[in-house]
């Protein structure tokens, strides 16, 4: 990869073009998503992968290891296999990237839509059309449970337990729906009939060609359209995206908001913690929803300050959250060197407030669509 005379957009104007031109030198990444992870755990154990902002909750690599072998564990005694897709609706706190990788890992297909109102009509085609074997949501989302009686008046959807639905005419291809509850997945999914030795012979016959994830379009010009994405195809975009904005090997903060719709750069953040290479150590925090509240971002900065972190890329509103909550207390960004913040967050009130909090803070100030093919760092 050929870099010419790079520099980024320096907030919020002085606007510099960043650009490669020639063959990419950087390989292609080779694991798959469960590989990644076991190299993480083995590489840096006690590095912190995630942080879920609510409750403040920091998982290393080796602590998120555990828990999603016994989800994947879970998962297979209920009779996932291989290319079953997989949808997860809801806000799961403390288990969203456990779920993700335990899905993941075993070879079937995480999906995570965007449910517009009104949502039985959507979610009944969506299943349908997607041949859903699992749905996985959380009591907090009301709306799926009453979308899914809707469907089905007699359905049993209980929360803390998985329900078996057999013979539903209106979802063929549906077999279970599990809804967690306050206490968490932990309890719900555990299967002790399943050995380590079956876990590790499923996770082994998974490779990073195989389909990892399915997209759906918002619908706004007719009906959703599916997207089928391999393991492959998610983890190079990151790594080759990391490779571009964070070449110099800078610790970063990711963070992103609640993953309740159907979010790729979420996705991408959590899977970027673990992809462990020489150049970067990578935590990725998620806050709890989308409504700016006060508490939340403060874990985004109390994460900067412990790690000495001085990179962020943060998508797509925190950034603002940060600005009216984040900085309080005696905390400050000042130590921040530079990042993404996509035009999105920052109007025009904020702006001025922003350069002085985080003076030395050199951005790449673009829609965040174009953020994973342009951005780039300056030391």
């Amino acid at each position: 990869m050929d870099w010419i005379d790079c520099q980024d957009v320096v907030l919020p104007c002085q606007l510099v073009e960043s650009y490669v031109k020639g063959e990419s030198k950087v390989p292609l990444y080779k694991h798959s998503i469960g590989e990644s992870l076991k190299i993480a755990a083995e590489k840096k154990p006690d590095h912190v992968a995630v942080i879920y902002a609510e409750g403040d909750v920091h998982v290393t690599c080796i602590q998120l290891l555990q828990q999603v072998n016994i989800l994947a564990k879970g998962l297979l005694g209920l009779g996932v296999t291989k290319g079953d897709v997989i949808l997860v609706s809801g806000d799961h706190g403390e288990n969203f990237a456990t779920l993700l990788y335990a899905i993941t890992s075993i070879g079937a297909i995480f999906f995570m839509p965007y449910i517009y109102e009104p949502k039985h009509y959507h979610l009944k085609t969506m299943i349908n059309k997607i041949n859903v074997k699992m749905l996985i949501t959380n009591e907090r989302d009301s709306s799926m449970i009453d979308a899914l009686k809707k469907i089905d008046p007699d359905a049993v959807v209980k929360s803390g337990h998985v329900n078996r639905w057999v013979n539903v005419s209106e979802f063929p291809s549906l077999k279970a729906i599990v809804v967690g509850d306050d206490n968490g997945m932990m309890g719900i999914l555990p299967n002790p009939m399943i050995s380590d030795e079956q876990l590790i012979e499923t996770q082994s016959m998974v490779t990073s060609d195989d389909p990892g994830f399915v997209f759906l379009s918002t619908g706004t010009t007719g009906e959703p359209k599916a997207i089928l994405s391999h393991q492959s195809s998610m983890m190079n975009e990151i790594y080759l995206t990391l490779c571009r904005t964070n070449r110099h090997g800078k610790d970063m903060i990711l963070a992103v908001e609640n993953p309740t719709c159907e979010d790729v750069f979420c996705i991408e953040a959590i899977l970027a913690a673990v992809i462990v290479s020489e150049f970067t150590d990578i935590t990725c925090v998620i806050t709890p929803d989308h409504v700016p509240r006060a508490g939340f971002s403060d874990v985004i900065v109390g994460a900067m300050e412990t790690y000495g972190v001085t990179h962020a890329h943060i998508w797509p509103y925190v950034w603002r959250d940060i600005i009216l909550y984040g900085t309080k207390n005696g905390s400050t960004l000042a130590k921040l060197k530079g990042g993404i913040t996509s035009s999105q967050p920052l109007a025009v009130d904020t702006v001025k407030e922003f350069i002085s909090l985080a003076p030395e803070f050199v951005n790449f100030y673009s829609t965040s669509e174009a953020v994973a093919t342009t951005s780039n760092f300056v030391d």
